[in-house]
């Protein structure tokens, strides 16, 4: 036992440096994890902007980005490297110097015959063959550090906490839509701290269209984002059918709102699947009979596989106004009892725009509809028409009666009027 003291007294030294080293690992290992995400991001970036890329000859910046990146996490690699390298030789230096004071000890227990030579020697034998799997403990270290700087990241997101998710969606507090009449009561609300809207009242009688138009930034996305509770953190109150939709259940409400907007997305698959992604419930027959009235097959038809056909990532093989027309045929798959379009025609030409707004107009029966639209064309027939500024409600009325009374609704149509007749 007094050999294994003077064996030991080298473990407190051997300590330090792993608990240091390991500190520092763990830190350059969590850089190196952020400037990989960030290296992906520019990767992706410059992937799906690649027309943006070349059309503006961007190319060798794009290449410079992206490898000043690399080089970044080259040399966050080279560090860390460095850093871990350190430690076997230390270590070496620390097991030897346990070795000598030993093997010192030893031969001085075994000149004074405290000791003899083969006890001696067992137990030097047994602190060599103990001296590697000891060595390993430091490498250990680094490892775990190594890992545990993956979990951080992994542990924050797992942490962040989910305000707007819910667990069950048989919850008995279900919005009960008969009618679908959505009010808007002195709604406000800001986005980092910059007032969007501001005391915003809108009433939307069940079954009928209404329409909101305004400059662009007045806010007009927001309401749309609001209906379908995107955020939570707003002023005032939201009604459908005299409930309050924020003391209601999410899956509810979204169940009986169809959308339709300007940046349609589209999932690598089929036209059919990005269809059917509106109710995968759907027949064949209601998915033909979507992609009839929204005008998908007039362009799917002409390809090989029709409605079988792979759209790309984000419908990258797709024109914009092929991928709105997907979308509406999604909503109408919805069949949902309010429908919200947010330019939902934006991307179409006049002459396509026309042919569906007849599936739109057939779509929009006997539900309650909230257009958000640039063109007033489009428009000229809702019900009533909210003119939006700066997040309040201006003036609001029929089409005829704000072209006399609302001087922004005028300047809009005049305007519209000049460039279409251009």
């Amino acid at each position: 036992w007094e050999l294994t003291i003077f064996a030991f007294f080298a473990f407190p030294l051997a300590l330090w440096p792993i608990r240091k080293i390991g500190k520092s690992i763990r830190k350059i290992t969590y850089t190196i994890q952020n400037e990989i995400g960030f290296f992906s991001n520019v990767l992706g970036e410059s992937i799906r902007g690649i027309k943006q890329v070349k059309a503006y000859n961007n190319q060798d910046y794009e290449t410079k980005k992206a490898f000043k990146t690399i080089n970044k996490i080259k040399n966050y690699f080279i560090k860390s490297a460095f850093i871990s390298n350190r430690l076997s030789p230390l270590m070496e230096f620390i097991g030897s110097l346990a070795i000598a004071v030993s093997i010192y000890a030893g031969g001085v227990f075994v000149l004074n015959e405290s000791m003899t030579t083969g006890q001696f020697m067992s137990f030097l034998v047994s602190l060599l063959l103990a001296y590697q799997p000891v060595k390993a403990l430091g490498n250990l270290n680094i490892s775990i550090q190594e890992g545990l700087a993956g979990a951080e990241r992994i542990f924050n997101l797992l942490d962040s906490e989910n305000y707007l998710v819910e667990q069950d969606k048989n919850k008995s507090n279900h919005l009960k839509i008969k009618e679908g009449k959505i009010e808007i009561k002195n709604l406000s609300f800001a986005y980092n701290e910059i007032n969007i809207l501001k005391n915003l009242n809108i009433s939307i009688p069940d079954g009928k269209k209404i329409a909101i138009v305004g400059l662009s930034g007045s806010g007009k996305s927001t309401i749309i984002s609001l209906l379908l509770r995107f955020f939570d953190n707003y002023d005032g109150k939201i009604l459908i059918d005299d409930q309050d939709i924020i003391h209601h259940s999410l899956y509810s409400l979204r169940n009986n709102i169809g959308l339709v907007t300007q940046d349609t997305m589209m999932f690598n698959d089929t036209i059919e699947a990005n269809i059917k992604y509106g109710n995968l419930n759907a027949s064949s027959l209601d998915i033909q009979k979507a992609a009839d009235e929204s005008g998908v097959n007039e362009f799917a038809n002409s390809l090989p596989d029709k409605l079988n056909t792979i759209v790309g990532e984000s419908g990258i093989k797709l024109s914009g106004g092929q991928r709105q027309r997907i979308a509406i045929a999604r909503a109408m798959l919805k069949n949902a009892p309010i429908l919200l379009l947010d330019e939902a025609t934006s991307a179409l030409d006049n002459i396509t725009e026309k042919k569906i707004q007849k599936s739109i107009a057939n779509l929009m029966k006997n539900r309650t509809s909230l257009v958000i639209a640039h063109r007033l064309s489009t428009i000229e027939d809702a019900d009533i028409i909210y003119v939006i500024d700066k997040g309040k409600v201006l003036d609001f009325g029929k089409h005829e009666e704000l072209l006399k009374k609302c001087k922004l609704y005028s300047q809009l149509h005049l305007q519209e009027t000049l460039i279409r007749d251009q």
